[in-house]
């Protein structure tokens, strides 16, 4: 299993933070209107809020800190859809297609879903801040043991600058 990998490369906290109960991914999935991706839960769950090698985040939900909660995030981006050299457009409710934030970089790069179909078959795509754009088909587990293995394929996310001293360090510890 990836988590089983993904926990092998980044050390698990102790007592992770902001993990949502049941009901509460219920009511996430709810307000979003699509269903999240397994995988992601499993992240989510496992880690809480936190940075990974004070390079990235991945957004959850209901966080307290704005620019860690998945569903603020949502709308934060939208001011981009009127973009015409975006290969996307960003996630509308009313169709449950697009792309929907998952994460962020240091460098201010947007990490998304492409949303529609089976939520555990999404592609990860990275939108680096000068309008360059690249897919990579999995899922986010799969996607930081790439990143965290130094095995992402990735001309934009910039694998170098990781802290390995500080591989996770949770939300309390301070942002970026």
């Amino acid at each position: 299993m990836q988590l089983d990998q993904l926990k092998a490369l980044l050390p698990v906290p102790a007592s992770p933070i902001e993990v949502p109960t049941q009901d509460r991914w219920l009511l996430a999935e709810k307000m979003i209107g699509v269903n999240l991706p397994d995988d992601y839960k499993a992240y989510v769950t496992t880690y809480g809020s936190g940075f990974i090698g004070d390079y990235l985040h991945i957004y959850v939900p209901f966080s307290k800190h704005s620019y860690n909660n998945l569903l603020r995030e949502m709308d934060s981006v939208l001011y981009l859809d009127d973009n015409p050299d975006i290969p996307h457009s960003y996630f509308s409710a009313e169709t449950k297609r697009g792309l929907l934030p998952v994460g962020t970089t240091i460098d201010g790069d947007n990490i998304f879903w492409v949303v529609g179909g089976d939520p555990n078959s999404r592609t990860i795509y990275i939108n680096y801040r000068d309008f360059e754009y690249e897919a990579h088909d999995c899922g986010v587990v799969e996607f930081l043991v790439r990143f965290l293995s130094k095995k992402l394929n990735s001309d934009l996310i910039r694998i170098s600058e990781v802290n390995r001293k500080r591989l996770f360090r949770n939300q309390m510890e301070g942002g970026f």
